[in-house]
This record gives structure tokens, sequence and C-alpha cells, in this order.
């Protein structure tokens, strides 16, 4: 059984397969603890992480240890596969030292140009593969590399989305709310331009409401000075994906915030829960894939009359992607670890 250490230096909070159940959690740490766990059935996997404290949670498979520093920790891991997540200079850092198998480079964000500084030296010293989350994602990270750096990093990255899951129903279902509509975005998210977007279809259907849940906002019951806006904060897992449920659509209406993959709108797509999102932002055309669905935003009157077609004639309704299945992703990381780097 080939062993894989996943190193996280940069998660905001301990976290194991237990964290989901009480607390929020970002979308990095939920596709790590998914895809570990996920892996442990084939590999011994470990996941260290810098801050992390005492384990507390379920008892899996998965090892979720501490660390000290990276020179110290790379020097003393023996694995087949060491998984570096999103900061390419840990990379570097960890390749000094790291005496074992396999580097990878996991990253989670499209490069910045201050994010991804070094990234394609940093790769190629390393001799390092990469894990993207889109099609979307690889081709901004080669042509990062390429043009800041004269790198061609091409046929080192790979595509491998994260695991998309929700808890199965237990009982009826909640009944959709059709004047809900929920943004599952933080104040940096284009928070702003959602409200805006949401003050013209109110204009236009003044029953409609809109729910906010991201760990940045406090719980309210009333968000600013418009009484339609609702805070639910930061929420479970399970809460989560039962707002989700209960929401008309996914009122996703910014233009600001370009994303590699969008995990809550995957995971509204498999609950058959549409979104109303910018065309050609991030990876939202590759990932909706649905012209009913992808707009432009910035358009307020467009955005309403969508809606409101919606209204009169029913929402659309996703399929589910195989590809984004936790058994299929679990086979192409398998894969991918077992074929290596064939770097040219």
């Amino acid at each position: 059984m080939s062993s894989v250490v996943f190193l996280d230096t940069l998660c905001p909070f301990p976290y194991d397969a237990s964290t989901a159940q009480r607390r929020a959690l970002g979308p990095v740490e939920t596709s790590v603890v998914r895809v570990a766990e996920a892996l442990s059935r084939h590999h011994s996997v470990t996941v260290h992480q810098h801050c992390w404290t005492d384990r507390t949670g379920l008892d899996t498979a998965v090892a979720y240890s501490g660390m000290d520093d990276v020179h110290s920790l790379a020097g003393r891991l023996t694995c087949d596969h060491l998984v570096v997540l999103n900061a390419p200079r840990t990379l570097a850092q960890a390749a000094r030292r790291f005496r074992g198998g396999q580097l990878w480079l996991w990253l989670h964000v499209l490069p910045g140009r201050h994010s991804a500084s070094g990234l394609g030296a940093s790769v190629v010293a390393a001799d390092a593969g990469v894990i993207v989350l889109s099609e979307t994602q690889r081709a901004a990270v080669i042509e990062h590399a390429r043009a800041q750096e004269g790198i061609d990093l091409a046929p080192r990255v790979r595509v491998i989305p994260p695991p998309v899951m929700v808890p199965p129903l237990r009982g009826p279902g909640p009944e959709t709310d059709a004047d809900q509509l929920l943004f599952a975005g933080g104040p940096h998210e284009g928070l702003d331009e959602v409200i805006r977007a949401f003050a013209a279809v109110q204009a236009q259907r003044p029953s409609a409401r809109l729910v906010l849940a991201h760990p940045d906002l406090a719980h309210s019951y009333a968000y600013g000075e418009n009484p339609a806006i609702r805070s639910l904060g930061a929420l479970p897992h399970a809460e989560m994906v039962r707002c989700i449920r209960e929401s008309f659509c996914m009122f996703h209406a910014e233009a600001r915030l370009p994303r590699a993959f969008n995990l809550v709108l995957a995971e509204a797509a498999v609950l058959g829960v549409p979104a109303i999102a910018h065309a050609g932002l991030g990876a939202n055309d590759e990932q909706i894939a649905d012209p009913r669905q992808l707009i432009d935003v910035t358009d307020r009157a467009a955005v309403t009359e969508r809606l409101d077609s919606w209204w009169r004639e029913g929402r659309p309704r996703p399929a589910p992607r195989p590809e984004w299945e936790r058994k299929a992703v679990s086979a192409a990381w398998r894969r991918e670890l077992a074929g290596g780097v064939q770097a040219a």
C-alpha cells in the first residue's frame, strides 16, 4: 500500500472528517477531507496541518496531524507522494529536503500576480505534478507560467474536480420556496453586487427574499437596511444543503470573483437547483454549461427578466455530473498517483 501525505500550511483552523458536522468548512478543507478519506481505502494517508492542535473528531483511516516547520517535516517524510496545497513556495521548501517519492502541487484557486509568483520555477525545480480543479484553471495556470516565467507547465498539469457530495434525504424533503434566493458568498466575493441585483428583482417581485450564508457574515434576521435580506452566517454542511434544497435558485449575480471551481454551485446542481451566474467568469461556463443559467449579471434588467421567465415557465433543472462523484474523483486521483509525472 503506497503512502500519500497532504501538507496544508494555509488552513485557517484545524479540521478533520468530523469538522463539517460541527461548523462551516471552506471548499479547500472540504475537498481535502473528501479526497483523503476516499484515498484511504487504497493508500496510507496523512494530512499535516500547520495549525493542528489535538484530534477530537471521528476515528477514520486518515491520520490528521500537526507539523513543526516545512523543512523539518519534509526531511523526515519518506512517503510515496507528498501533496502540497495551494502554496508554490511551500512546495519549493519541501523539495529541498524531501527524499521520498513524487511531489504534487494541488491548486484550488486561479493564479494571481502575487499569489502565484514563482509558480512555474517551483514546480519544475521540484519535478512536481500539478492538480487543478477545472480545464479553465488548467489553461490559466499554463498561461500564467508561460507569460510570467517563460515556463511550459502543460505536460505537468492534470484536471481532477473536487468530489461533490450531499447527504441523502431522510424522509420528505423541504418544500421549495419560490421567493427564496440564496447567495453563498461573503463581502469580498461580490456581495455588494448581489445586493444591488436583488434590489432590481425585488422591485419587480416584492415578495422575493435573499438569504446569505457565509462564515464572514454574522447571523441576523435583517441584513443592512433591507428586511427582505437575511444572513444565516456560517452553516454546517447539512444545514447548507437543506437551505439549498429550500431555495428557488442560487443567486450568484456577481462579476467580481473568478473561481477555479464553485463547490456550492456544484452541490446545488446535484440537488437540481439552478443558478443565476455571470457568463465568462472563472469556470462558470465550464461548470454550469447551461445558457439559461449564464447571463451578464451586470445587466440588472436581464437578471430580472431571466428570473421572471423561471417563475412563469418553470426553472431549469441541472443534471448531476458523473465526473464529480466521489468514486470517479477517487479513481482519477489513483490513476494520476500511479502514473506519476511525465514531463516533456
